[in-house]
């Protein structure tokens, strides 16, 4: 998973930060970090990789250094997507866990905040939609931004029939998938599974 080159495609003014592989320090590999992709996020972080991804991103990426972690999205290939936001920026990073538990920084970009209001309780609003490829990957796309509080789950339907879950945390929500098939609704639900929310790119 490594030599991304994040486009983002909905929010204006991103700045692509950089991409490519670099060794970091090593560690033993968790499960999380070898598992192949899932639809689902992880239960349990992999935290060293958490914790490379935000040291990367604030080393990398000027603007991220005194941003917030909103929320990390773990769902294997050893990937790991930091979010930071605040209220004049805001941030996401890649990194990947190895087998022999090297972690290499994959992208990152920085946007300014386009709205830092929280959504209402039961509203969704999309704020990046991206593509990416690379020399040694196939194509993933990806999609973020802003879940109300009463959201405990949010389902991403893509338009080859897959349905993705969504990490959500802080207000916010992130998912990857492999492939170019685009979102094309997303689900809100609450505690009890019923849907009280919708949105469509």
């Amino acid at each position: 998973m490594r030599g991304w080159l994040l486009m983002v495609t909905l929010a204006a003014s991103a700045i692509v930060v950089g991409c490519g592989s670099s060794a970091g320090s090593a560690a033993p590999s968790s499960a999380a970090a070898v598992a192949p992709w899932q639809p689902d996020p992880v239960a349990s972080l992999d935290q060293h990789l958490a914790t490379a991804a935000e040291n990367e991103c604030r080393a990398r990426a000027p603007q991220a250094s005194g941003l917030p972690v909103v929320l990390h999205d773990q769902r294997g290939d050893g990937v790991d997507t930091v979010v930071l936001a605040g209220p004049d920026a805001r941030a996401s990073c890649q990194v990947a866990g190895d087998e022999s538990g090297k972690v290499h920084w994959l992208a990152g970009s920085t946007t300014p905040t386009i709205d830092d209001q929280m959504p209402g309780a039961n509203d969704i609003t999309i704020e990046d939609m991206s593509s990416s490829s690379g020399s040694d990957t196939g194509t993933v796309s990806d999609i973020s931004g802003r879940a109300g509080t009463a959201i405990a789950s949010l389902k991403i339907l893509l338009d080859d029939g897959r349905q993705i879950v969504a990490t959500t945390d802080n207000g916010w929500f992130y998912a990857w998938w492999p492939g170019e098939s685009t979102a094309i609704s997303l689900s809100g639900h609450d505690v009890t599974g019923r849907q009280i929310a919708s949105a469509t790119p």
